[in-house]
């Protein structure tokens, strides 16, 4: 005869059910190995949330860590994320846009940080290492038109001297 459960007990780990198991796949996956201290207390702390929570944690993973990409944030460990409850403090809306190295967002952004006296070390080092480069826009906002009037005034002053030699003037 099965032990019988006490009444008035709150059961404060939910039964792993197959979706429990399919949720906390996906949040192993998709949170990053390398800020996962004790993947069995992480299990156990994931456990311990109700089936609406896991849900919101799963579903605030990727808001988190590109929220922590746009503001150069340390990651915090899944652990932290899971007893804080950190998906819930996010802003409303976070974006961040992988820039991949080639692509013409990828020239676009270096040539305006370029502009814009804005280191691109990390930038290019993240190209050149084919990884992803994270931006708060897909594509950067439009040049000093100052910048452009200046440039565009400079590539004019190289062009007179060729066009008085072809003209012979």
């Amino acid at each position: 005869m099965a032990p019988s459960k006490k009444e008035g007990l709150p059961n404060t780990i939910q039964p792993n059910t197959d979706s429990t198991q399919a949720v906390w796949s996906g949040v192993r996956k998709t949170w990053p190995g390398d800020h996962v201290l004790s993947a069995f207390a992480c299990e156990n702390l994931f456990a311990s949330l109700t089936i609406e929570n896991r849900q919101a944690a799963f579903r605030g993973i990727e808001p988190y860590l590109s929220d922590c990409r746009t503001r150069n944030r340390k990651v915090c460990d899944l652990s932290t994320y899971l007893r804080e409850k950190r998906w819930e403090r996010l802003p409303a809306t976070v974006k961040a846009w992988p820039i991949r190295g080639g692509t013409p967002q990828a020239f676009r952004w270096l040539e305006y940080r370029k502009a814009a006296g804005q280191p691109v070390a990390f930038m290019t080092d993240c190209f050149a290492s084919g990884k992803l480069w994270y931006a708060p826009t897909e594509w950067p906002p439009p040049l000093p038109a100052a910048k452009e009037a200046d440039e565009l005034q400079a590539s004019l002053d190289d062009l007179v001297p060729l066009a008085k030699e072809m003209t012979g003037l």
